[in-house]
Formats: C-alpha cells, sequence, structure tokens
C-alpha cells in the first residue's frame, strides 16, 4: 500500500490545526438559491467532501453586496443577516464529519454579469474595457472604497457568528480586489493607483479592518494571484512581493492561484485545460514560500496524491489545493490516505459543466464523469435485498458505469463487448494529444475488474445468446458508428472513418490528408495526425467555424491556435462533393469549385446511434434498458449518467 506520510500529516493555519494537508479551495457551485441563500443541496455538496477526509474545506466566492452584480446564477452570498442560519447549518454539518471550514468572500467587481443583473454597469479601479467584459466598468471613487471596507468587515462578522473557522479575503481572478492588485486593471493615477504599494492599499484597508472585527486569533487567508501571465500583468518577482506585503499585515495563509482571470489568454491558467501540465502551479508555489514564512497552498491540477506528496515533502508548498478533483471524487483524501489511489475517479479537465455551463449557461453544478455531483443524498448505494442477473451488452462508458453501480449494489453483472477491449468511443477518444480523457477509461476499467464483473471480450452478442442466458435484467449500450456522408467516391481505398485513423486500424501511408468534417473529432485527429505523424492536414467544414462542439472558453482558443501553429490548413463555408483519385472535389459558398488535393481522406461528421440489437430483443420479447450513444449520440457526461441511473434501477 501507497503511504503519503506528510500528506496526510496535521498542519496548522494560524491556531486553526487541520486533520491533514488536503484543502478544498473555493469553487462556484450555483447551488444557493436565487436569494444567494445556502440550500440543503449545497449542504449535501459539501458536507460529502467533508465526509471524505479533506482537512480543510473553502467555500465559494460569497458575495459582500449583492446589488453590485453576480458573477454566476444562484451564486452564494454573505450581505443579507436572513442567511446567517443556513450557513450555520452547513458549517455544523461540515463540523460533523471532522473537517474544518472557511468562507471566501469577495466583491463581484468587473466580473459581474449583466445577463444576471440586467443594466448594471460594473465596479472596477479603472474605466477601461477588458476581454470578455460586456461593458466598459466604472471607476470607483475613494469614498465607494471605503463603503466597500466596511461590507468586508461586515462580511466577515457573519461568517464569524456562523461559525467558520477562518474567512478567506478574495483577491484573485479579477474579482473586485484583485483588479485593484493588477497593474493590468488598474490604471489609477490617485493613491489606489501605481505603484505596488498604492495598488495594495485598498485590499489592506480590508485586511486591517477585517483583522479589528475578528481578532488577532481568528485565521485570515487571502487567495491571490502570483502571476498572471499577462503583459502588463503580475509577473511572479511580483508575486513574491505581494506575498511579504500579505505576511507583514497579519494574513495566516496564501492561497496561491495565477491568470487574471478575464484575458482568456490568462484566464486559462486559473481554471487549467486538459493541455496545461500537472502541477503548474508547484514552482511558482515554491518561489513565493522562498520569500515568506506563512503557509502556503497550492492548486492546479494536482490529480495524484504522488503529486501532493513529493511537493510537500520537497518544501515547496505547506498544503494542497485539491479543486475539481473533489468535484470528481468526494473521497480523494480518504482514498489517499488509505492507499487506494487507482480507485480515485480523476478529473478529465474538460471544464465544460463545472465551469463553462454553470457560469454562463445558468445552470448548476454538475461533472462530466460524475453524475453525483449536485445531486448529493438523492441516490444511495447501498446493497440489494436480492441480487439479481445483470446483462450489460456493451463495454463503453455508459455500459461500464452501469454494471460498476450494478455490482456495488450487490447484483451479479456480466458485460458482452464485441471488439477484444473495454472502452467504445473512450478508446479513440483518448489518443489525440493534449486530452485527459484517459482517466475516464482508467477509473471504470480498474473499478469494473475490481469488483468482480464477468468481461466476456470479442463476443458479439445476439438475441439467442442473450436469451439463453436467463438475465433478470438487461442493459444495452452498443453505443454508435461514424456516419459515413453520401458522397460520390466514399468508397475508395483512400477514405477511413476517424476512429479507425485514431485506433491505428488504418495507416495512412500517404503525407497530405484530407479531413472531411471540422468538429471536436476532425480537429482533434487532424492534431493528432500533424502533430504526432507530421502529416499535412485539410479540414473541410461546412459550417462556418470549426470545432464549435468543443468548450468554449478555455479549451476552444487553446485548440485553435495548437491548430495554426500544426499549420493545419482550414476551408470553411466549404461543402465536399466528390473523392477522386487523389483530390476531394468542394463547392464554396458562393458555388465556386475546387479542388483539394490530398493522398488520403479522413471522414469525421459525426456518430449515429447502433441500435440494431434493441429491435431484435424487443422482437424476440426481451425488454432491455437502453442507455448512452445507442439512444442517441451525445456526449461522455450523458453515458455515464444514464449508465449510474440503469445499474441504480436495477
Amino acid at each position: 500500500m501507497k503511504v503519503f506520510k506528510k500528506l496526510y500529516e496535521p498542519g496548522y493555519i494560524g491556531r486553526m490545526l487541520l486533520r491533514n494537508r488536503v484543502v478544498m479551495p473555493p469553487m462556484g457551485t450555483s447551488l444557493a438559491s436565487p436569494s444567494g441563500f445556502v440550500t440543503e443541496r449545497m449542504i449535501n455538496y459539501y458536507a460529502e467532501r467533508a465526509k471524505g477526509g479533506v482537512g480543510l474545506i473553502i467555500i465559494e466566492n460569497a458575495l459582500i453586496d449583492r446589488t453590485k452584480g453576480f458573477n454566476m446564477w444562484d451564486q452564494l452570498t454573505i450581505d443579507d443577516p436572513q442567511g446567517g442560519p443556513r450557513l450555520y447549518e452547513m458549517v455544523e454539518k461540515i463540523h460533523r464529519y471532522g473537517a474544518k471550514v472557511a468562507i471566501q468572500i469577495s466583491g463581484a467587481g468587473a466580473k459581474a454579469r449583466l445577463a444576471i443583473s440586467p443594466g448594471l454597469i460594473p465596479d472596477a479601479p479603472s474605466a477601461i474595457k477588458w476581454e470578455r467584459l460586456e461593458v466598459i466598468p466604472r471607476e470607483i471613487t475613494s469614498q465607494e472604497i471605503q463603503r466597500y471596507v466596511e461590507l468586508f468587515v461586515k462580511a466577515a462578522k457573519r461568517a464569524k457568528m456562523a461559525g467558520f473557522d477562518a474567512v478567506e479575503i478574495h483577491c484573485a481572478h479579477g474579482y473586485l480586489l484583485s483588479s485593484f492588485i493588477s497593474p493590468y486593471s488598474n490604471r489609477r493615477t490617485d493613491q489606489y493607483g501605481g505603484s505596488l504599494e498604492n495598488r495594495m492599499r485598498f485590499p489592506l484597508d480590508v485586511i486591517r479592518a477585517v483583522r479589528s472585527e475578528v481578532g488577532r486569533d481568528y485565521p485570515l487567508l487571502v487567495r491571490y494571484n502570483c502571476e498572471e501571465y499577462i503583459e502588463g500583468g503580475i509577473t511572479i518577482e511580483e508575486g513574491k512581493k505581494i506575498g511579504q506585503v500579505f505576511e507583514q499585515n497579519g494574513i495566516n495563509a496564501l492561497d496561491l492561484s495565477v491568470g487574471n482571470g478575464i484575458v482568456n489568454k490568462s484566464n486559462v491558467r486559473s481554471i487549467p485545460p486538459a493541455f496545461l501540465p500537472l502541477g503548474h502551479i508547484i514552482p511558482l508555489a515554491a518561489a513565493v514560500k522562498s520569500v515568506v514564512g506563512l503557509p502556503i497552498i497550492v492548486s492546479g491540477k494536482i490529480k495524484d496524491p504522488e503529486i501532493a506528496e513529493k511537493a510537500l515533502q520537497e518544501g515547496k508548498t505547506d498544503f494542497v489545493g485539491i479543486g475539481r478533483g473533489h468535484v470528481t471524487d468526494p473521497e480523494w483524501a480518504r482514498k489517499g490516505a488509505e492507499g487506494r489511489v487507482e480507485d480515485i475517479r480523476k478529473c478529465t479537465a474538460c471544464n465544460t459543466y463545472c465551469i463553462y455551463e454553470k457560469s454562463w449557461l445558468g445552470r448548476p453544478m454538475r461533472c462530466q464523469v460524475n453524475p453525483l455531483v449536485g445531486r448529493e443524498g438523492e441516490f444511495e448505494l447501498k446493497p440489494v435485498s436480492e441480487s439479481k442477473k445483470v446483462i450489460v451488452v456493451g463495454g463503453g462508458p455508459a455500459g461500464m458505469e452501469a454494471a460498476r453501480v450494478a455490482a456495488i449494489r450487490g447484483h451479479k453483472v456480466t458485460i458482452i463487448e464485441k471488439e477484444q477491449e473495454l472502452g467504445g468511443q473512450l478508446r479513440a477518444a483518448i489518443v489525440p494529444p493534449h486530452k485527459e480523457i484517459h482517466y475516464a477509461l482508467e477509473f471504470l476499467t480498474t473499478q469494473v475488474n475490481k469488483l468482480g464483473v464477468a468481461i466476456e471480450l470479442g463476443l458479439m452478442a445476439t438475441p439467442e445468446m442473450i436469451q439463453k442466458r436467463d438475465a433478470d435484467f438487461i442493459i444495452l449500450a452498443t453505443g454508435s458508428l461514424p456516419k459515413l456522408p453520401e458522397i460520390p467516391g466514399g468508397e475508395r481505398r483512400i477514405v477511413h472513418k476517424a476512429s479507425d485513423v485514431l485506433l491505428g486500424r488504418n495507416k495512412l501511408n500517404g503525407e497530405r490528408i484530407a479531413i472531411i468534417g471540422g468538429g471536436m473529432v476532425g480537429c482533434e485527429t487532424a492534431e493528432y495526425l500533424a502533430e504526432i505523424q507530421g502529416k499535412k492536414v485539410v479540414i473541410i467544414e461546412m459550417l462556418n467555424e470549426i470545432a464549435l462542439d468543443v468548450e468554449p472558453f478555455f479549451t476552444r482558443p487553446a485548440l485553435l491556435e495548437r491548430i495554426a501553429d500544426n499549420d493545419i490548413t482550414i476551408l470553411v463555408n466549404t461543402t465536399p462533393t466528390k473523392i477522386g483519385d487523389g483530390t476531394v472535389t468542394c463547392v464554396d459558398a458562393d458555388g465556386k469549385q475546387r479542388d483539394v488535393e490530398c493522398d488520403e481522406v479522413v471522414i469525421a461528421v459525426g456518430m449515429e446511434s447502433n441500435n440494431g440489437l434493441e429491435r431484435e430483443l424487443d422482437n424476440n420479447g426481451l425488454r432491455v434498458a437502453p442507455i448512452g450513444d445507442c439512444v442517441e449520440p451525445r456526449n461522455l457526461r450523458f453515458a455515464i449518467l444514464e449508465g449510474f441511473i440503469a445499474g441504480y434501477s436495477v
């Protein structure tokens, strides 16, 4: 069994003793009420993580003034005394499971969303346009700054009264205090702008006033950007000085982050997608730690206890923040403590359901690989009173999740899979570079094997075979198949399906490759062929843009940048009409014909349900539960969600 001695060693932040070095950093959930109050589902969400063994939970970004705008729907607030009782209930339940709990308090500043607060002009240090801001914010006066100081004090007082063990003051990611610290967003010429001393004046006024209110011994944390990765922003050298200033002014711990939260190229570092390396902020934490004596908390894709332990042992940090990792697996800390690293359900860094859809589409916190996120308490995986014989046809993600859940509940489960490996479409999806979807495949494969699920590979299921097995419950997870467009010449030997290329079934001997279809699969296949195999690639897409089905804020911009760096040609508003011997004939939006020269052609125009077996079974009088892509081609989240529900329903 792996032992992570330093990670599970108790540690102090001020006078607050934590049972281990694992911290769940603040991350918005949109699980509050529309009025910004704590809800039962929010309490259940955090309680589940406390139960999972984390040392400290820092509750999400609670607004100190809702009249100045929300930065996400159903955002937690701390500006109304009526919210106090529910805050207390949340603290009480978290404490029941042995974790300490802090709350992050914040002013939305220029990150206030106009879609949520129509007509609002956000507050900022300077009236300048930032990337992704919907309007030019207004420059607040020194009198208004003092009002904000008072609001921070009131928020901290409410937090302490509600029983929180500590308060974290939000000075990161482009929120109000952060925007004053950053020279990128602060262009003021008064006492609050210019030098670092002046830019720190507002945050320090807040810290001193809060300290005066909560007392000398009450732990205060600060989250700030130690590097913004943008010209004119905070550099690590200034980030080190900022840490020293916070230390000199009574802060008990520094919760480090990066990126300014507004400019895309910088913001991508705040919530790192798959293409950024694991533990990418750890070297910066080490730099800050070298000049301060305060405890350091560092986050940023620390997926494995091994990474956390190494950073702690090398003295680069004092605590590790596991953010999205605690979304995907509430028991991250407990599994690490028990040496069950292979049982941790790791984040795939898709940033879609926990970030983009939550923040911009007004949906509550969800997860690509954990179907229970935001639904804690709705399902109890307790053993059934009577074990049943369950057959799952299809060993893709939907089928494996269904088998996993049914086996946990005590059923006798068999997976029948026509291929020689489990995984379904995931096997092709993990091949392109700069992705972390392999974590989903590894987890599901490990779990069905550990749970004793019978796995029969290389076997094509038929109605007769299934009927003979006399199953109590049949789950159909036969997935989907690539669509093949009806293009003259599509039957030529030079034409290949994207999945066959990615899985190595079809080797491309030519150097010039035309890819028909510019969605996620087409773009990732193009990147794979250009970057890994050195091919000269052109993407042919009927729509006016490519990669429209890719998460738009963090993942898509970087994918498009890499496509450009790999010199991949893009033809949009272009329809292929014929595949010849060495050419793809196309017509553009103006009706102009052109020939794209190529040695081979890859088809990536989508998927269609593989549901023929369902009809055959139905005709034989067998009732089945179809799930995943065989119902309708969608994505990994719905495959796993439907797999979970099917396995739970047995």
